[in-house]
C-alpha cells in the first residue's frame, strides 16, 4: 500500500476519507490581507510603516502590546471618555501611530471622523466591529472569531504592502472548543476555549489557515447582520434610555449590547442564569487607577449577547433578569 500524499504536496488528493463538509463561499473581508490574528495585523502595520512610537487606549486588550514588544516599539497609553472616545485629540509626529478601537461596533461614525484627521497614522481596531466599512486612507483590521465560530484569523486593510515569505497557519488543533460546545455545551468546552485563546500568544505572523478560510466561507453573513441589528434594537428599546453609554449605532452592526450599570450584583446574576457576559478587559484594572474612566467602564460595563444564534425569545429572557 502506498503512503498518502503529504499535506504540503501541491498535488490535491483524490479519494480516501472525507473532510468536514463546508460550503465554499466568500466572506466580507476576503479581499483584505488575511493573517492568523489581529495582533499579526498590528505587527504588519508597524513593520510596513516604520513606526517608532504608538499611542494605545488604556481600555483595550493587553494582547495589543505583544507586537509592540516583539518589535521593540515604544508606546504610551491615552485616556478615553465615558463615550469610549479619546479624552482629547493627540498631536502625532512623524513615525507615530494612533490605535483606536471601534468599541463593541458602535463607533463607526466616530472612527470615520478620526480617519479624516489622522489618515495613515491611524490604525482602527475593528475586532469588535466585523461589519464596519474600512475608512479609506487609514489602516483597519478585524478579528472574525469575536463574531463567529472560527478558531483564529485577522483581516487587514492597508495601502502599504510588505514583501513577505510567511508560513501558512494550521487551525485544526485550535478548533476543539467549537466542536465540543455543540456536543457538550458551553461550560464543558470553556477550558478548551481558554486554551485556544492562550495558544495565540507568542505566535509568529502567518497567513490565514485553509480551515479558517473555509469556515468563514460557510457563514450566512446577511442573516447574521439582520439578527444582530434586530436583537440590538430590541434591547436598546428597553435599556437605551437608562444606559449611561449612548447606544445609537447609525445603522452599524454591534458585537454586543454594552450596558453600563451601577448594580454590582447584576453580572453574577446573569451568569447564574447561564447568560455569559465577559469582563473587557481584566488587564485594564492593572493599567488604570479606580478614578479613571477606563477602570470604571471595565468594572461597570456588561456586554449583553445579541449575536446571530439568538432571537427575540432570548432577548426577552435577558430583559426578564435585568428588570
Amino acid at each position: 500500500m502506498t503512503s498518502p500524499v503529504s499535506s504540503a504536496d501541491p498535488v490535491e488528493a483524490i479519494g480516501g476519507y472525507f473532510e468536514l463538509e463546508l460550503a465554499k463561499g466568500s466572506f466580507p473581508h476576503a479581499d483584505a490581507i488575511l493573517l492568523n490574528s489581529g495582533r499579526s495585523c498590528i505587527e504588519y502595520v508597524l513593520r510596513a510603516n516604520d513606526v517608532r512610537h504608538v499611542y494605545v487606549p488604556n481600555y483595550t486588550c493587553d494582547v495589543v502590546l505583544q507586537p509592540l514588544d516583539r518589535l521593540g516599539i515604544a508606546f504610551s497609553f491615552y485616556a478615553i471618555n465615558e463615550q469610549l472616545e479619546l479624552s482629547e485629540l493627540i498631536e502625532l509626529r512623524h513615525g507615530e501611530l494612533l490605535i483606536v478601537n471601534n468599541y463593541f461596533g458602535i463607533k463607526d461614525e466616530y472612527c470615520r471622523r478620526l480617519a479624516e484627521i489622522y489618515g495613515r497614522q491611524l490604525a482602527i481596531d475593528c475586532s469588535q466591529a466585523f461589519f464596519a466599512d474600512p475608512p479609506a486612507g487609514s489602516h483597519c483590521f478585524y478579528t472574525p472569531r469575536k463574531f463567529f465560530g472560527v478558531p483564529d484569523g485577522g483581516c487587514l486593510y492597508t495601502d502599504e504592502r510588505l514583501d513577505l515569505v510567511l508560513e501558512t497557519d494550521h487551525s485544526y488543533s485550535r478548533s476543539i472548543h467549537l466542536l465540543k460546545r455543540i456536543d457538550l455545551g458551553a461550560e464543558m468546552a470553556y477550558a478548551e476555549f481558554r486554551k485556544n485563546d492562550a495558544s495565540l500568544n507568542g505566535e509568529a505572523m502567518k497567513w490565514l489557515s485553509p480551515l479558517t478560510r473555509r469556515l468563514l466561507g460557510a457563514i450566512d453573513y446577511s442573516e447574521a447582520l439582520r439578527r444582530r441589528r434586530s436583537n440590538f434594537a430590541l434591547l436598546n428599546d428597553h435599556l437605551g434610555v437608562n444606559n449611561r453609554l449612548r447606544t445609537s449605532t447609525d445603522n452599524a452592526c454591534p458585537m454586543v449590547f454594552p450596558l453600563v450599570t451601577d448594580d454590582p450584583d447584576l453580572r453574577q446574576r446573569l451568569i447564574q442564569n447561564r447568560i455569559f457576559v465577559p469582563l473587557y478587559w481584566p488587564n485594564v484594572l492593572n493599567w488604570c487607577e479606580p478614578r479613571e474612566t477606563a477602570y470604571h467602564v471595565a468594572t461597570h460595563l456588561l456586554p449583553l449577547p445579541i449575536d446571530q444564534r439568538y432571537g427575540p425569545e432570548h432577548m426577552a429572557r435577558i430583559l426578564e433578569i435585568l428588570t
